[in-house]
Order: C-alpha cells, then structure tokens, then sequence
C-alpha cells in the first residue's frame, strides 16, 4: 500500500484535496470516481523513479504535450501500431517525467489495456479532457483526427500562456531595476538625512518615522532576519489558504470582478469551453458528458461551476442555448450561434467557430491587458519613490517653518 496526496473536483466545482492509501494509482482514482471526483493531480509520497524524475522536470509542458500528440498521430497514420510509436516517442522525448511515464504506459498496453486507459493513470500529464477524447477516438477508429485536434488545442493553448510570459519580461526587468534603486535609496541615501534629522531632537512626521523604521531593519541582520521569516511565512499561508476550497473560491470570484483582468478570465474560459465541447462533440461524446468534462478543465472554480449548472438544465431536457442564455455573462450572439448548431445539427462545429470567435477576443483582452501593466508598475514605483521623497522633505519644511 502506498499513501498518495490528490486534488479533485466535485460535481459542484468545488476543489477537494487530501491523501488516501491504495495497492496502486489506479485503485485510486477508481476509488475517487466512484465518490464523485474527478481528480486533476495525484502525486505519491514515497519518492519512486518518477518522484526522481519529477525532481529534474517538474511536469510536461503544454508545448511538449502538442508535439506528443503531433509525433503520435502522425505515426498512427503512418501506420505504426501505438505501442511501437509510444517506444519512439520515448526515445525521443528530453522530458524524463514523460520518458518515464510512456514506458509504464507501454507496459500497461503489453498486459491488454485500452490506451485511454493506461493515460487515466497519469492525470498531472493528461486531463480528463484528454482521456475522453482519445477514449472517443479509439472506440470510433478515429484516433488519428482526435490526436491532431488535441494537438491544435494544446498548441494554442500553449501559444497563449508563451505570449504573456514574454510580455511580462519588460515589466519585471523594469520592476527589478526600480527595487534595487529603492534598496540603494534606503540604504545609502536615507541614512544621511537620519542622521541630520537625530540632531534636531524635535517629534519628526509619521511617514518619516515610518521610513526610518524600514531603514533600521533593512540594515539591522537582527531585525532583517525574523522580517524575512515572518514575511516568508505569510507568503506561504496565504498560498496553502488559496490552495483550499473557500481561499480558491473567494480568489475565483475576486479575479472576474476585476476591471481588465476578469474580462481575460471569463474570455479565457469561454473559450476553452467552447473549444473543448466542440472537440468532444465531434469525438462522439454526449453532450451532457461533454458539459461535465468541460466543467473539470476549468481553472475558475466559479466557471465551472456554472457549467455544472448548464449541464443540470440540459439533463432536465433544457436545450443548451436556453441554458447557456441563462447565464448572463455570454453575449446574445454566441446563445444564437450555439441555437443555430442545435437546430441544423452541427452544434460541434458551431462550437468551434465561437471558439475561433473567443480566441481572437482573448488575442485583444491580452494586448489590452498588458498595455496596462507598464504603467500600473510605472505608479507603483512613483508611489514609493514619492513618499521616500515626501519622508525625507517633510522635517525640512517643519524646519523652515518653525524658523518663520
């Protein structure tokens, strides 16, 4: 028996984490898909050969999954068998983590099992979202197209997540500069005034007895030490509080009130619904399972939630445009797109389209989001440099006021 830590999702959207003992992974998510969950990571206590690997490479990227799915349907096409293509993709791969994990996967499939099957295994690789369509693909003889839809999705997908982390790098040089700068301030130039003001032996301001204390411990290593502890500290409980149901839910509901940020939220998930519905339509996927596997990729906890709900309407015999309408927050054309689907039939590829509809949206949010983060971190550091500066003047003009 071994003790393995997972995080899951219930029906209602809720994220649930804990550790359970079980013979094996697989005993495991049997044992949480019967309760209802559908888990999202499982990790082993125990440190074994992928707890080694996972050192070395902490996960398999977005970018390196596509490539596995592009390398994969590409030789199924080509008309090597999956086992024989899982050993050289294994052969070719640089991620150990996923090196490791297509070996066990090949020893699953030697013993009989479905591919689908062995990937369930593996949930911190590939998603519910994956496992069912590739599910889809295998009973349908379609791996080969589910493959190559996967890998488009998780290319842009992938794509996305590149962009803003490239964007962000002007921003945090720039933030990096404007710290140090307000380091050698605080502990080089502030002292020089402290000194000049000790002398006055008058009740100096509160903004610069509150700069003085921040320049003590900053060049004081007793007082800097317990600072950094407690701060690290707080950074930690605040993480493990967000990491719980309420803390991530509370997180969730802040992120889409937010001016800029909850539009790229809602968009963002709008189209990864939409995206990941289509697919799972046209993989041959009911629709209401489809709606429930949607609801478990989401990262808002919120979102997902209200998908759950639009599933409920729908398994009551609600049709999905009325139940999306519901919904306040989808505009009046995607209900009418997605009604459209309904009537004609070709609901997966209307909702396809309100993907590529979502994804240039999401192209603009990004644009608009990150043209705002200059000058937000530009306020910022004037904020800060401004009230060294005010600390630093105040007591002057109280001297040149008592003077008068």
């Amino acid at each position: 028996m071994a003790t393995y830590v997972y995080k899951a999702k219930a029906n209602s959207g809720e994220l649930i984490t804990g550790s359970m003992e079980a013979e094996n992974q697989a005993k495991l998510l049997e044992t949480l898909r019967d309760r209802g969950l559908y888990t999202m990571e499982v990790t082993e206590k125990t440190m074994n050969h992928r707890g080694l690997a996972m050192l070395f490479r902490p996960r398999v990227t977005l970018k390196e999954l596509a490539v596995f799915c592009k390398q994969f349907e590409t030789m199924v096409v080509s008309g090597i068998s999956i086992m024989e293509a899982l050993l050289l993709i294994k052969d070719q791969t640089k991620n150990m983590l996923l090196a490791d994990i297509l070996n066990e996967m090949y020893a699953e499939l030697q013993k009989g099992k479905m591919l689908s099957e062995t990937m369930a295994k593996y949930p911190e690789v590939f998603s519910n979202l994956f496992v069912s369509m590739i599910a889809m693909g295998e009973a349908s003889g379609t791996l080969d197209q589910v493959l190559e839809s996967l890998s488009l999705y998780l290319e842009k997908e992938s794509t996305i997540s590149a962009k803003i982390k490239n964007a962000m790098i002007y921003p945090a040089v720039v933030g990096s500069i404007a710290l140090l700068v307000v380091i050698f301030l605080m502990l080089f130039v502030v002292p020089r005034f402290i000194k000049m003001f000790a002398r006055l032996k008058t009740q100096l301001p509160l903004p610069t007895r509150m700069l003085i204390g921040i320049t003590d411990i900053l060049k004081d290593v007793k007082l800097m030490v317990p600072a950094i502890l407690i701060l690290i500290v707080l950074i930690y409980g605040l993480k493990k509080w967000l990491a719980t149901s309420r803390g991530k839910a509370l997180k969730d509901k802040f992120d889409l009130k937010l001016p800029v940020i909850g539009d790229y939220v809602f968009k963002m998930a709008a189209y990864r619904l939409s995206k990941s519905l289509g697919e799972l339509l046209r993989a041959g996927v009911a629709l209401v399972k489809a709606l429930e596997i949607s609801a478990n990729v989401m990262d808002n906890t919120v979102i997902s939630a209200m998908i759950m709900q639009v599933r409920e309407q729908v398994s009551l015999g609600e049709n999905l445009a009325d139940a999306i309408a519901s919904q306040a927050r989808f505009p009046a054309m995607v209900t009418q797109m997605i009604r459209v689907g309904e009537k004609s039939g070709t609901l997966d590829d209307m909702m396809i389209k309100i993907a590529v509809y979502y994804d240039e949206e999401l192209d603009n949010t990004i644009n608009r989001l990150l043209f705002l983060v200059e000058p937000a971190l530009l306020m910022v550091v004037a904020l800060i440099v401004g009230f060294i500066v005010i600390s630093m003047v105040m007591p002057i003009f109280s001297i040149y006021s008592n003077i008068g």
